[in-house]
């Protein structure tokens, strides 16, 4: 017998998917406000940090408008708020206002001369940005072994991943574990949801075909492994299916300038899929590396270093008392090169 659906049950339907968006939209909203923050707060260069302030009041009213709308929809459908949202309010009344309002006056003190000081640092299209961080999310993987996750690492191909070499040496000491190593897409926290995705497994490709190529870890500290699968190509992506392919990361190595904005996304302890913000300390060339200050822990070597625009730039290696250190992409491909190997990141 069919019955009726409750008015309840149906508005809460009826306002389930535009909920989850908006939900999205002031989780992203929010981190690109932090994104202009820093860019703002870090250059030297007057026009850059004008266009940033400017940039931070836009988002803002839109962050505020957002927020207002998503109080009534939680009142009419009588639910509580995402925790990951009733948290921004606080952030932006104890963080970002702070730190707007210091980066605001001091604009003031300094006058309105204007000159271009970070070559690589302009102001962004907030929907671009928004999309291509969410594309580049879904090419990040836990790394496991026997269980036990040991890193990240991120598609290069629609089958090949890159991650730290130190992250998989429990394998290469012990090639018979090659059949409990896991590569965990998709394992990310979503709107709606107070919980985790489970995410999507795969498994690296047969004993004669996993390995690619690497580098020791005293050198470049990476290594390319084939998986079984081509995940690169899924539609089907953290439960929903998308008209777009997951697609991978194609590095785009350049000079990287000190205080440049530098993004992290990574499997910090063993937890789902993190983004963390900062900004460039400095370089090394022997060996080459780029030190940085945004934060990691145990569990994101092998993660893809990104600037302002997603351009990935360094593989994530390690930490020190001088900064976060990656290894930057260029000397990758250089290496590969030298191996005969350039078409695996082509």
């Amino acid at each position: 017998m069919v019955t009726a659906m409750s008015p309840k049950i149906n508005t809460a339907v009826h306002h389930l998917l535009p909920r989850q968006r908006l939900e999205q939209r002031l989780q992203q909203t929010y981190r690109l406000l932090v994104y202009l923050e820093i860019q703002g707060r870090t250059t030297t260069n007057l026009i850059e940090r004008e266009r940033a302030l400017t940039q931070i009041e836009e988002q803002w009213t839109s962050l505020t408008l957002n927020l207002e709308r998503y109080t009534v929809l939680c009142r009419n459908l009588n639910e509580p708020w995402l925790p990951e949202v009733a948290e921004i309010p606080l952030l932006m009344r104890d963080v970002l206002l702070p730190a707007y309002s210091d980066t605001s006056a001091g604009l003031a003190r300094q006058g309105q001369l204007e000159s271009r000081v970070l070559e690589f640092v302009s102001f962004v299209d907030g929907a671009a940005w928004r999309e291509r961080m969410e594309r580049c999310e879904r090419t990040v993987c836990r790394v496991e072994i026997g269980g036990e996750a040991t890193g990240t690492a991120f598609l290069v191909a629609r089958s090949i991943v890159i991650t730290s070499r130190h992250v998989i040496s429990p394998l290469l000491l012990n090639p018979s574990l090659r059949g409990s190593v896991r590569l965990r897409f998709d394992h990310q926290m979503s709107s709606g949801s107070r919980e985790a995705h489970p995410g999507n497994e795969q498994e690296l490709a047969s004993s004669t075909r996993w390995y690619l190529a690497e580098s020791p870890e005293d050198q470049l500290d990476y290594i390319l492994l084939r998986l079984a699968g081509e995940p690169g190509r899924d539609r089907d992506i953290a439960g929903y299916n998308h008209e777009s392919e997951r697609g991978w990361l194609q590095p785009q190595p350049r000079p990287l300038e000190r205080f440049e904005p530098l993004f992290i996304l990574q499997h910090p302890g063993k937890h789902a899929l993190k983004f963390t913000p900062g900004s460039v300390i400095g370089t090394e060339s022997c060996p080459p590396r780029v030190l940085y200050s945004a934060n990691t822990r145990g569990g994101s070597s092998g993660s893809p270093c990104f600037t302002g625009h997603w351009e990935l730039v360094a593989l994530h290696r390690e930490g020190s008392q001088k900064g976060n250190i990656g290894v930057p992409f260029d000397a990758i491909s250089d290496d590969l090169k030298r191996q005969g190997k350039a078409e695996l990141l082509a």
